[in-house]
């Protein structure tokens, strides 16, 4: 967590899913603004086919090695200020992530 003063708890959070279309064409996430010192979480949901998806802060970072990994279930925790700074990609079509933000 970033260093400072512990933000509270929110009353209320969201979750967004984005859904891969195309392997291979990463999708960015929707225009949501983040709570200044809250975290993203971001889940890569079950799926068929191959479990491995991809998180990472461009397009071109999502299809090259300069991204996170994650399997089935896996969750990872992103401080951004907005959702929109989120690329996701995957190696099957129909992947979906959650994006989940105190709100």
């Amino acid at each position: 967590m970033p260093s400072g003063t512990p933000v509270a708890n929110l009353n209320t959070f969201t979750v967004r899913l984005v859904t891969l279309v195309t392997p291979g064409t990463p999708v960015q996430g929707p225009d949501v603004t983040v709570p200044h010192g809250y975290a993203v979480v971001v889940r890569m949901r079950r799926h068929a086919g191959s479990p491995l998806g991809y998180v990472a802060d461009s397009s071109a970072n999502a299809s090259s090695t300069n991204r996170s990994v994650l399997r089935d279930n896996d969750a990872i925790l992103l401080y951004v200020t907005n959702l929109s700074a989120i690329w996701v990609d995957a190696d099957t079509a129909t992947t979906v992530f959650e994006l989940i933000v105190e709100q």
